[in-house]
This record gives structure tokens, C-alpha cells and sequence, in this order.
């Protein structure tokens, strides 16, 4: 599996301007259940009758076709120049509410038209720094540390595990393609 990691990715500076913008008081965020999509391998927690999906909190910056559906996304189109991105599709950010035990969420890929995106990467950038991680399929543990960026293929299957230490966990996803 491929995947390539790397810390201390945006400068300081522009890592510190964009996490002021999203913990803004007035930034607005949006309830949902963090779930994997229909047909997806699910968790051993995810299949107990008892199982309560976790909740988060997404803001889209750029929809599933890459229209601005926020008015940050010049924080965005930045980050795509620094990924050498050649189309940027659709960038989320989450915000994974702290659990009292660590739950594995849902395995999944991030995005199901594959046929309508070929070549398509995922690139994940942690904002906090938490005991939260992206698990891949292959068993690779990505740990949440602020300023650390991942990116691997879209067709990689892989799931979270929530922090259980920080009150959130902020990761933006970017889906994005670098060739044409």
C-alpha cells in the first residue's frame, strides 16, 4: 500500500491563520453521524445491535465537483498548489467528538464515483494534535499529530479511531487529482 506521510507540512504561520478561521466563534460547523457508506465493511462495534453511531461535527469547503460551498476556500486553493494538485474535488473538514473509550469507525474509501474520477488521491491533513488515528487497510497507523499530512489513493479502504483525549479531532480531508 502506498502512502506517504508527512509532518510539519504547512508553515507555521499558514498552519496558525487557518486554524484561527476554523475555531472562530462565528465558523460554521454542521451535526452528522459519522457512518461508512452502504456495502461497506463495517466494524465489530458498528454490527452490536446496541451500536450508537459517533457524532461529528463537517464543514465543506469545496462540493463533490470542486465549487467553492464555503467562503474559505482561498485557504483551500492554497493547500491544492502545495499538493501539486491539478483539480481539487471535494474538501471536508471534520470534527470528531471525543469518546470515552477509543471506537474504530466504519471501513470505507472517501469517495465512490471512482469511474468519474480516475487517478483520484485522498489527502488527509490532522490540525490537533490526539490519540486519534487513520487505520488503513493494510494495517498502516497514521497518528493524529497537528500538521501532519497523508496521502494515499482513494481506492485504499481505511477507518478512524476516535481520540479520547482532546475535545475534538480536526482533520481535513482533500480529494484531489494531479493529473489531468
Amino acid at each position: 500500500m502506498n502512502v506517504t506521510i508527512q509532518d510539519d507540512w504547512l508553515p507555521w504561520y499558514n498552519l496558525h491563520t487557518f486554524k484561527e478561521y476554523i475555531l472562530h466563534v462565528d465558523f460554521p460547523w454542521y451535526k452528522c453521524k459519522v457512518v461508512a457508506e452502504e456495502g461497506i465493511r463495517k466494524s465489530p462495534i458498528e454490527q452490536h445491535p446496541k451500536f450508537a453511531p459517533r457524532q461529528q461535527f463537517v464543514h465543506a469547503f469545496l462540493d463533490d465537483y470542486g465549487l467553492d460551498s464555503s467562503g474559505g476556500s482561498k485557504f483551500i486553493h492554497e493547500m491544492g498548489k502545495l499538493l501539486n494538485a491539478k483539480k481539487l474535488y471535494r474538501c471536508k473538514l471534520n470534527y470528531g467528538m471525543r469518546t470515552v473509550e477509543p471506537t474504530i469507525g466504519g471501513w470505507h474509501n472517501d469517495y465512490t464515483k471512482i469511474k468519474e474520477w480516475p487517478n483520484l488521491k485522498i489527502a488527509l491533513f490532522y490540525l490537533n494534535t490526539n490519540n486519534g488515528y487513520t487505520i488503513l487497510e493494510d494495517g498502516t497507523k497514521i497518528e493524529s499529530i497537528e500538521n501532519r499530512l497523508a496521502i494515499f489513493d482513494n481506492t485504499v479502504i481505511h477507518t478512524d479511531c476516535s481520540q479520547t483525549d482532546t475535545e475534538g479531532r480536526l482533520v481535513l480531508n482533500i480529494a484531489f487529482t494531479t493529473k489531468d
